[in-house]
């Protein structure tokens, strides 16, 4: 470990030792670096397993129903607390049984009906309540965009298509839910 030190002035023989210290002083540290940094790494590999199990767990009314009063609200229920303006901004609510989510969902010019958002402390429950009641015997369209953020996550952790299905129906970049309101 210490290279043979030849007999010479003390103060060349100090010098000798403290560089010989050092160089093993840096060997000691690299090893101990890689090892902060595997640390780390897996630490964020840890959180992205976690973010790929957010899911979608219930949207009421269900997918299909029908019988739904013209008072309802609507809610939908996240496995996980979320991004509350980027599940506002991916999330519609139409008139008539639409085959495909409009491009641009936000405001009313767009077919969207007007309401406000609430929801739970935790974030994982938004509930939309209309600013009016339902038509009566109409059927009506919840579009859910996929990419919803979850809280304290951002871009990285959103929610795909998968974690959506069984709610719905499918639309290439989110789904449908379809409820029929009073008798058909």
């Amino acid at each position: 470990m210490w290279d043979a030190v030849e007999t010479h002035a003390p103060e060349e023989n100090m010098k000798r030792v403290k560089e010989q210290f050092m160089k093993n002083k840096t060997m000691v540290l690299i090893p101990i670096l890689i090892s902060m940094l595997l640390f780390i790494s897996c630490e964020e590999v840890s959180e992205d397993m976690e973010i790929s199990t957010v899911e979608l767990s219930k949207i009421t009314p269900t997918n299909g129903s029908a019988g739904v009063a013209t008072d309802a609200t609507i809610s939908v229920e996240f496995t996980q607390g979320m991004n509350m303006n980027s599940c506002e901004s991916r999330f519609g609510i139409y008139m008539g049984q639409l085959d495909a989510i409009p491009t641009n969902m936000m405001g009313q010019m767009h077919g969207m009906l007007p309401g406000q958002f609430h929801w739970n402390g935790d974030t994982t429950l938004m509930i939309f309540t209309p600013d009016s009641m339902f038509m009566d015997s109409t059927m009506y369209s919840i579009c859910l965009l996929e990419g919803m953020e979850m809280h304290h996550h951002g871009a990285d952790s959103t929610m795909r298509m998968g974690h959506m299905q069984n709610h719905g129906n499918g639309a290439g970049n989110g789904i449908i839910s379809y409820f029929h309101t009073g008798t058909q």
